[in-house]
């Protein structure tokens, strides 16, 4: 997106309930990387889920939980570490999405402006993260809610030699 693209943007959200509570000095480490990465169920992966649901999984949230708390209509911003702040809010603009993320009303004024510079600064070249509606919690027993139907087969099946030999022979005859 061109410099003159980006000057035109939605610098706040269009409902701003901003309160005086500030961000965390750095993202939170009640539980380490290696373990929020672990936390992240398949199909997902650390890295294309969303920074908000990152930083409470790295606050010691569920998965679940942090996918369900980022969708509230409430300040979560106070859970976040400030430089994690700024970078999701300039994802959120660069994407559209300020108004897609109910907690973003919240934020204080400084953090938009922190966000504007950013955006309005010809020097900047690096798109930002995508910042993309959060999944939904697949419903228990729906196809989606584990992942047995990948399986092909179970380990305690007998293949059966004579029926692949004669698939793979009727299969060369073609």
């Amino acid at each position: 997106m061109r410099l003159s693209d980006r000057l035109r943007l939605q610098f706040r959200p269009s409902i701003l309930r901003q309160l005086k509570v500030r961000a965390l000095k750095r993202s939170p480490d009640q539980v380490t990387i290696t373990c929020a990465r672990r936390a992240v169920p398949a199909p997902f992966s650390w890295d294309k889920i969303r920074a908000d649901v990152r930083e409470l999984l790295l606050a010691g949230q569920s998965f679940w939980d942090a996918v369900a708390e980022a969708r509230k209509n409430h300040m979560l911003h106070n859970q976040f570490g400030k430089r994690a702040l700024v970078d999701m809010l300039v994802s959120a603009t660069y994407w559209q999405a300020l108004d897609r993320t109910p907690w973003m009303n919240y934020v204080p004024e400084g953090y938009y402006h922190a966000t504007q510079e950013r955006l309005e600064d010809p020097a900047m070249t690096e798109i930002p993260e995508l910042w993309e509606p959060l999944s939904t919690k697949p419903a228990p027993g729906s196809p989606d809610s584990s992942l047995d139907w990948l399986r092909s087969s179970n380990d305690d099946e007998d293949d059966d030699k004579l029926f692949d030999y004669v698939f793979n022979v009727l299969d060369t005859q073609k």
